[in-house]
């Protein structure tokens, strides 16, 4: 298992000491989460920004509350509560439930790419048996497969407004930062909201590795980025 997830990860957090530090850690309170400090290589993050600054196409990833709501048919493909710019627009600023953007794949001509390559692995490391049973060992879980893996920026004007992950299916959450660098005057933090009314926020900061437990109270949010000319660089992935 680590000298798969090695390439990838930090050797310091595949120790069996840290691992234990890690599973104690995550095991307090009712809003269980776990935050990790520099879980990925700088080198990897060099190679993302070029996803990001050149070889990744992007699109508005929109949604609405009242559509996230609204019945669907069994072989929609949509993702849940998707819109189109124009119905988002003309929606009231309190139903604007995410507003983003997400990769959809390599721009032509980028598909060998070195940050498309790298974009890949890292799709089938969060994937994979060995970070399964990384994660297994550290929350206690037993996690066999990974959904909603994707890559996504906030910018300026970009939030996520207060939801829970919880899905059939879906055990534990995952959100990992891939920007190369951050201020906190840009805004953008996780917010993890607790039961008694506390909010915990944690800054993106790069190479940081949030996970939280799925349940229908651990409810979270993404706060505004206020700067301009700025990308906050996120996966995020479940597991079950």
């Amino acid at each position: 298992m680590a000298k798969v997830l090695a390439t990838f990860v930090d050797p310091r957090h595949l120790t069996p000491a840290a691992m234990a530090a890690m599973r104690a850690r995550f095991g307090q309170g009712e809003n269980r989460h776990l935050v990790i400090d520099k879980f990925v290589s700088p080198q990897l993050l060099a190679l993302l920004d070029r996803v990001v600054r050149e070889e990744g196409e992007f699109e508005d990833n929109l949604k609405l509350a009242s559509a996230a709501r609204a019945p669907r048919d069994s072989d929609q493909q949509t993702p849940r509560g998707k819109v189109d710019a124009a119905t988002f627009a003309a929606a009231p600023e309190s139903d604007r439930f995410i507003r983003q953007k997400r990769l959809v794949g390599p721009r032509p001509g980028f598909e060998q790419g070195l940050g498309s390559k790298a974009d890949r692995m890292v799709r089938q490391m969060l994937a994979s048996q060995p970070l399964h049973q990384w994660l297994g060992a550290i929350t206690g879980m037993a996690l066999h497969r990974t959904g909603g893996i994707n890559l996504k920026l906030h910018g300026e004007g970009h939030y996520l407004h207060p939801h829970s992950d919880a899905r059939p299916g879906r055990q534990l959450c995952a959100v990992l930062y891939v920007h190369q660098a951050w201020d906190a005057a840009h805004g953008g933090e996780f917010v993890l909201h607790l039961a008694d009314g506390e909010q915990l926020r944690f800054a993106p900061e790069p190479g940081r590795l949030v996970l939280f437990d799925v349940t229908q109270t651990n409810v979270h949010t993404v706060a505004p980025v206020t700067a301009s000319d700025v990308w906050r660089v996120n996966y995020t992935a479940w597991f079950g």
